[in-house]
């Protein structure tokens, strides 16, 4: 159950943050990686004195190496390539490639983790990624307009993601979610910084309007700290392709403030539809059978 709704949370607030993202970028003061880069800076400055308070866990070199690899694909290159993405594309294209990071989970556990793709798993994949690209459009009038380049940086930085959530579970799963945050950002920072530390420097800090400061602090606290954190508690507690699914529920929480706040139209019957068509998907493919429970049965029959 903690991981459930360690996921649930993570996903509300990152769906509930994008707006505040979205200010901070239309303002001009703070260029999108710059914006990565202090998210990161603040996250694993975070982590640090959070493992003051908390004592920190041995790890022995293999694993912080390991966790290098962790950051680069689930930080610097997740991050980073969309965010450089999103610059040369449309928010609508960005959107709708980011539904592909459970078909991208559920194809690379297959393969790395041999867990079954069920019958029942694939197709609540499929109906969860419909109803989600479904839900963008409706709220955006089905406007398409990116380019090659930003569309493919955009699907770069899903399936490095998807790799991360796969690829690293076992890791995960042998340390704390604060050990895991506080190696994993440590090196994503050492990535991250030489690349962005000009852009950083000449960003005036003293004279950003209260508006940004208190987005870019939101930002770092909540969309970095406690939902990289969040997901962490779910990774190490339930299957890769579970995890995934559980970024669906971003464009629900999206649409749902955006609706309430009067700025997408109402609340009509597609996305209705749509919502209803992520939860059953959702539930599918939680209630799919992984390769554990297949090996456990007596007939070994996948769902």
């Amino acid at each position: 159950m903690a991981g459930h709704l360690s996921l649930f949370g993570a996903n509300f607030v990152w769906g509930a943050m994008s707006p505040i993202v979205k200010y901070i970028f239309t303002t001009g003061y703070v260029a999108p990686l710059v914006l990565v880069s202090l998210r990161t800076i603040g996250a694993a400055a975070l982590f640090w004195a959070l493992s003051l308070v908390t004592g920190g866990e041995n790890v022995c070199l293999r694993d912080k190496l390991l966790f290098f690899l962790a950051g680069l694909f689930g930080v610097v290159l997740n991050q980073g390539l969309y965010t450089v993405g999103l610059q040369q594309t449309s928010p609508v294209d960005a959107s709708v490639i980011a539904t592909s990071i459970p078909i991208f989970t559920m194809i690379i556990a297959s393969l790395h983790l041999r867990e079954p793709m069920t019958a029942k798993k694939v197709s609540g994949v499929l109906l969860g990624a419909a109803g989600a690209v479904l839900l963008i459009m409706s709220g955006t009038g089905g406007t398409f307009g990116g380019t090659l380049m930003g569309d493919t940086l955009c699907f770069a930085a899903e399936l490095f993601f998807s790799c991360y959530l796969v690829f690293f579970k076992g890791l995960i799963g042998r340390y704390s979610p604060f050990t895991v945050m506080k190696w994993m950002f440590t090196w994503s920072v050492l990535c991250i910084v030489p690349f962005t530390y000009d852009d950083v420097a000449a960003v005036q800090f003293a004279e950003l309007p209260a508006g940004v400061v208190v987005g870019i602090s939101l930002s770092v606290f909540f969309a970095t700290f406690i939902c990289y954190l969040l997901t962490s508690i779910g990774q190490k507690n339930l299957r890769p392709t579970v995890v995934s699914m559980y970024f669906y529920l971003q464009p629900i929480t999206a649409a749902v403030l955006a609706t309430a706040m009067g700025s997408a139209g109402t609340f009509g019957w597609i996305r209705i539809m749509s919502i209803i068509m992520i939860f059953i998907g959702v539930g599918l493919v939680m209630a799919s059978k992984s390769r554990a429970d297949i090996e456990a049965s007596p007939k070994g029959a996948a769902q």
